[in-house]
């Protein structure tokens, strides 16, 4: 059973959410390279940004060795006391740590930490919602944030001109996902009123319309009116559309989708009806660009209706760092 963690909007502001991603963490490298540029950016970002709830779209930490850096991770969000939400990434239980681990890590370290482990008879860990509330009496939900799990690396079974063959490539969301978030949607709607709230999901590996949203987009001369960021690297998403996207639009609620994953992209894209956004990358860890640094800005108004943008943290290091320098 999932756990339902609700928040309240206030009445006399937007709902204001603050996404960090890919902080990537490590108990060893940062010894080579420290984490001072990293968190001070994600404190810089609280401090302007003032959040209701800080989201992390997956990879906090990286390598081998992650159950310090996992920690000191927690405790820098835990010091500004707002409730925050994590997805885990792929690179997260690449090391010494299982996901089901750091779940336990995470509810024994974090007292202001949303994580739910989520359904135990669908795919993944880490599959749960938050519901934001009107302040009123009625505490309708106006929006619902929806947390999934979106795996590491799969194979696929692929055809070419010599029949079939396995490849490898990066994994995406379950039948029993897709089937968990379209039940959850329409019991919200029960429960409010016969009113579906909006809602939007964070995921770390961004389903294959990023892919197609970034070359549309690009193709007709990039709108401003349906688009903003730019990508530098190839969309490293799944090599198959399995149905999300469409649940997704059948169902009407989810307008916007917040992945992490590509370091070195922040395109956000409307397609289909649905803004298809890259968080911006947090902080200096693994590969990154100096003018890429920061935070994604989600706010929600009284009736669901959302708005995103980026936060730039500029940076004085040049060059990157001395770990990307490595790669």
């Amino acid at each position: 059973m999932t756990r339902i963690r609700d928040l309240i909007k206030r009445r006399d502001k937007d709902f204001v959410i603050l996404n960090i991603t890919d902080i990537q963490f490590n108990d060893t490298l940062d010894k080579f390279d420290g984490k001072k540029l990293t968190s001070d950016t994600v404190c810089a970002l609280v401090e302007r940004v003032k959040p209701d709830l800080i989201t992390v779209s997956g990879d906090f930490v990286w390598g081998m060795f992650v159950k310090d850096s996992l920690r000191y991770f927690c405790m820098l969000i835990e010091q500004f006391r707002i409730p925050w939400a994590p997805v885990i990434g792929n690179h997260d239980c690449e090391g010494n740590m299982s996901k089901k681990e750091i779940a336990a890590c995470i509810k024994e370290w974090c007292e202001y930490c949303l994580f739910d482990e989520g359904p135990q008879d669908i795919a993944g860990i880490g599959n749960y919602y938050i519901n934001i509330r009107d302040c009123a009496d009625d505490g309708r939900i106006i929006h619902t944030l929806f947390f999934m799990d979106t795996g590491g690396k799969r194979e696929y079974t692929v055809k070419d001109a010599d029949g079939e063959s396995k490849r490898g490539g990066y994994d995406h969301l379950k039948y029993s996902q897709i089937k968990w978030y379209s039940e959850c949607l329409y019991r919200l709607k029960q429960d409010n009123g016969g009113v579906m709230p909006l809602s939007t999901v964070v995921l770390h590996i961004p389903p294959i319309q990023y892919k197609y949203a970034w070359r549309e987009w690009k193709k007709n001369g990039c709108n401003p009116e349906l688009g903003f960021g730019f990508n530098n690297e190839e969309c490293c998403t799944p090599l198959e559309d399995n149905g999300f996207f469409d649940a997704v639009k059948a169902i009407g609620s989810t307008r916007d989708i917040i992945a992490g994953h590509d370091h070195i992209n922040c395109a956000s894209v409307v397609y289909d009806g649905v803004r298809l956004t890259y968080g911006l990358k947090t902080g200096d860890r693994c590969y990154w660009k100096d003018n890429m640094n920061g935070g994604t800005v989600i706010t929600v108004d009284s009736y669901g209706n959302t708005q995103v943008r980026h936060e730039f943290v500029k940076s004085d290091k040049e060059g990157g760092s001395f770990i990307s320098k490595l790669l």
